[in-house]
């Protein structure tokens, strides 16, 4: 029978983190009290912020399954997303007025698609009608100026609709008082996303045959992507807590003393 899963690295992740393993049945309550309820805020704003969490708790469970079986990688891969979209969710609950400008960004990235299509030469007409096309271009005219625009640095021309919001994500890391938390979560990681010099040597040794690619768990790495990510979560739920007014009395002590508890 096939299974998936490696159970010597499930028993040596739970053996060095102990400490992690004591305090995650709290974590994982706390995480449904507060992410796994019915919603009674009917504003766009708390809308976006609550279910912004629901998708933080799921990458906090992706990068737990990961890095308990060895996959240390990827679970750092999996860590920015995480960082992004709780920073995300801090952001709007400071700036609840950009939610619309949050949700509407999804038309950039209908446009995006359609001219990505149209480049490559996929006719796309048979599942978004031309006048469904006509209708996104029309509305993204209308709301592309309220997005962050870059200028090329070499050519000089604007690089359109960069991001949903004006700031990028370290900007909104800075406002927030995360400056340290942006460098370790968001750029570090970001070098094992794409394809990297980075990437590829941190995956490689030198032995007496020469460089050879490094077979195994990566162990250290797996630790390093569940602090990053216990992190987020505990720092989302007190936000949460706040903004939806849950009133858990000492809940960010508690997140607080644990997150240093098991992994100090």
């Amino acid at each position: 029978m096939t299974s998936f899963g490696i159970p010597a690295e499930q028993s040596d992740f739970v053996q060095r983190n102990a400490r992690f393993m004591e305090v995650l049945p709290r974590l994982t309550e706390r995480s449904n009290q507060i992410l796994i309820r019915t919603l009674t805020e009917p504003d766009q704003a708390h809308s976006v912020v609550f279910y912004l969490g629901r998708l933080v708790i799921e990458d906090f469970m992706e990068i737990l399954l990961n890095c308990a079986n060895g996959y240390g990688m990827a679970g750092l891969k999996l860590v920015r997303p995480m960082l992004e979209a709780t920073v995300t969710a801090l952001y709007l609950t400071q700036h609840p007025e950009e939610a619309e400008a949050f949700l509407k960004y999804h038309l950039v990235h209908q446009r995006k698609t359609l001219k990505i299509a149209e480049s490559v030469g996929i006719d796309l007409s048979d599942r978004i009608p031309q006048t469904q096309q006509r209708e996104i271009e029309e509305q993204y005219q209308l709301i592309r100026g309220r997005y962050r625009q870059v200028t090329c640095p070499e050519c000089g021309s604007q690089l359109a609709d960069m991001s949903w919001t004006k700031k990028d994500v370290i900007a909104m890391c800075r406002e927030l008082g995360l400056q340290e938390v942006s460098f370790a979560l968001y750029f570090y990681t970001t070098l094992f996303i794409h394809t990297t010099p980075t990437r590829l040597t941190s995956r490689l040794q030198e032995t007496t045959d020469g460089i050879t690619f490094k077979e195994g768990a990566q162990r250290s790495e797996a630790d390093m992507a569940m602090v990053g990510a216990h992190a987020c979560l505990a720092l989302l739920l007190e936000y949460h807590n706040r903004y939806f007014d849950l009133n858990i009395a000492d809940l960010e002590t508690e997140l607080q003393r644990d997150l240093q508890y098991a992994w100090t």
